[in-house]
């Protein structure tokens, strides 16, 4: 790559799974949610883009931006539509030693590349495909691994044999427990905020039939805070709402009736318009429904949700739901009212399972929990062995790390229950908004 070339153009990276790797080559088009439009709309014909493929944890290879942005839903990827699209086409390498198209993302590549802030749990900077625009240093060290990949391959083999080395320093993997408990204690409360009042406003503005204006603001706001992209319609005989998620979409209808219950649906209109935003599911908010229209909404497979049902879901978002499992609301035929409870009740109880294992972790202070351990630990707590693996995992990873884990050992700062709940809720929702 010649110094004019890297002058004109902007470089990016993007990160890829590994089953949409292959469309996005075959296919020559590379797409993005709609969350990035800002993003990607930087993006100009002439820029260049590095592809991370998430998985296999390689950079493979470089390729040109041949169109800017456009929009497109034509069906290319099997997880998700990606409507936002550019074109692209491999560039050249100058391959100094033997032909490669890809590198392994190894620790001597890590350290050189400035983006990469948080080296340690670096995969965090490839968990969504936004793309990340590199700085001109950034954009020539990958290019040089991508053309010298022998060299950082080897260094990528003997990253294993100093890994030896680091578990034998036990003395100060304790210590690191130690000392997180005290940045744990003193982080930051979550920073969701709830607007106002939202939670009196749905409630009483869906009784209020002069008030649908303030009604659908209230509901629009409710999705919002709940962490969804909404869209909102309005306007005679539309939708109110189109709401989605990485995983579903929906169409919502907010009714506020002045008698309290909601006596008729125009069922075909919401069918209508379900087909038309192309949408997987209809939720129909108000304050309460006659039995003949639950009925029908059964019998067309559409969900009916109570302002107090969502009022109670987001007053009790304080436990900090993802989109992603409030999905069985939108799956219910009929009144979800039941699911929500049933919702609120479980998250409530995975919480309480986790701060048990947390805290009897904490009474072994620097002893530990090891893994060879984890199924007698599991029986004196009533807990199911595999479940209590997977939360293990769960707690030691790095979007949470509310465990220490040095070699097979698993360790606890010292923490009250009470606190243990309050911080697994705020990094709950911190790792959800990092994800958008």
């Amino acid at each position: 790559m010649d110094e004019e070339t890297k002058s004109a153009r902007q470089a990016w990276i993007v990160s890829v799974q590994r089953h949409n790797w292959a469309k996005v080559n075959q296919c020559g088009v590379m797409g993005f949610n709609e969350r990035w439009r800002k993003s990607v709309t930087k993006i100009s014909a002439g820029d260049i883009l590095f592809f991370y493929v998430a998985g296999d944890k390689e950079i493979a290879g470089i390729y040109e931006v041949t169109s800017p942005m456009y929009e497109d839903t034509t069906p290319l990827w099997d997880d998700a539509v990606y409507p936002l699209r550019i074109k692209i086409r491999p560039l050249p390498i100058e391959i100094k030693k033997e032909a490669i198209s890809k590198i392994t993302v190894s620790r001597p590549l890590i350290d050189r590349l400035n983006f990469i802030t948080n080296k340690e749990f670096w995969t965090l900077h490839f968990k969504s495909n936004v793309p990340r625009l590199l700085s001109p240093d950034d954009a020539a060290t990958l290019y040089e691994a991508l053309s010298r990949g022998e060299i950082y391959e080897e260094a990528y083999r003997r990253e294993d044999e100093l890994q030896e080395y680091l578990e034998k320093i036990d003395f100060l993997e304790r210590e690191v427990a130690r000392l997180t408990a005290e940045a744990m204690q003193a982080e930051l409360q979550p920073t969701k905020e709830v607007k106002p009042n939202l939670f009196s406003r749905i409630v009483e503005f869906s009784t209020h039939g002069s008030e649908w204006k303030e009604f659908e603001q209230a509901v629009q706001d409710a999705f919002v805070f709940l962490g969804f992209d909404v869209k909102p319609f309005g306007g005679p005989k539309e939708t109110d709402l189109f709401v989605r998620c990485d995983t579903y979409s929906a169409i919502v209808d907010a009714k506020s009736r002045s008698r309290g219950s909601i006596s008729s649906i125009n069922l075909t209109r919401l069918k209508e318009h379900r087909e038309q935003y192309n949408a997987k599911f209809i939720l129909v908010v108000g304050p309460g429904f006659d039995a003949g229209v639950i009925k029908d909404a059964e019998k067309e497979r559409m969900a009916l949700l109570s302002a107090k049902a969502l009022a109670n879901l987001v007053q009790n978002d304080a436990i900090y739901f993802y989109p992603d499992e409030l999905q069985p609301i939108f799956e219910c035929s009929g009144l979800a009212d039941g699911v929500v409870e049933k919702l609120i009740s479980m998250l409530t109880k995975q919480i309480m399972i986790r701060a048990k294992i947390f805290k009897e972790i904490g009474k072994l202070q620097q002893l530990g929990l090891a893994e060879a351990q984890i199924i007698p630990f599991a029986w004196n707590l009533g807990i199911d062995p595999d479940d209590c693996k997977n939360i293990l995992i769960e707690l030691a990873s790095p979007c949470l790390g509310m465990l220490v884990k040095r070699g097979n050992m698993y360790y606890a700062p010292a923490m009250d229950q009470a606190s243990f709940e309050n911080m697994l809720r705020g990094r709950r929702n911190f790792f959800r908004g990092y994800l958008r």
